[in-house]
């Protein structure tokens, strides 16, 4: 039976960092270690650091007391939007920023990791991704927010599950900094 749980202690960080770097390793990332080493204290502190600052954001799925997967949401900002726009709307949403705009007006919620230990099966993988993508959906309309978004780098195993959730793809790429491989960016619209 799978659990969540907020995020928010030096195991939890580890977790976390454990499942970067796995997903660091399956993006191509060149010494992934370097930057999510679950053996590194620093690195692990930092972790800890980022759940404590912003606890709601984050909720692992565990068994047993093994997190086998964690998602991590927040607001969708500008920031989010830029590596996905035209060059046109890039130009727009930078004039925003140095306005001090920060937050997309649209109000969406952005999932910035879903990640899913490849120690599971396909069947279970599949399932903790559902899971979470529930929690993040319940997460985004408890805040009022009008749709979610979420970036996948295909292949990614959670990609089938966001399909079948109902997320869209917006036909929007980005290359991912570190990666040969190109993000999608897929929407679910809420219901207000």
């Amino acid at each position: 039976m799978t659990e969540f749980s907020p995020l928010k202690g030096f195991s939890d960080a580890r977790a976390v960092q454990r499942l970067n770097l796995q997903q660091a390793r399956t993006l191509g990332y060149q010494n992934p270690e370097d930057l999510y080493d679950p053996h590194n204290i620093r690195l692990v502190w930092r972790q800890m650091k980022l759940l404590k600052q912003n606890p709601q954001n984050y909720e692992g799925a565990f068994f047993d007391n093994w997190m086998a997967g964690y998602v991590r949401t927040a607001e969708w900002t500008i920031d989010d939007e830029i590596p996905f726009s035209s060059d046109i709307a890039r130009g727009r949403l930078r004039e925003l920023q140095e306005s001090g705009m920060s937050i997309d007006p649209l109000h969406k919620l952005g999932v910035s990791a879903l990640i899913v230990s490849n120690r599971l099966d396909e069947d279970m993988q599949y399932d903790v991704v559902e899971q979470l993508l529930d929690r993040a959906i319940d997460r985004g309309i408890a805040l009022g927010n009008r749709a979610v978004n979420i970036v996948v780098t295909e292949p990614d195993p959670i990609l089938e599950a966001v399909r079948d959730h109902g997320f869209l793809a917006t036909g929007r790429i980005a290359d991912y900094p570190g990666s040969t491989r190109t993000r999608r960016l897929y929407t679910k619209p809420l219901d207000s």
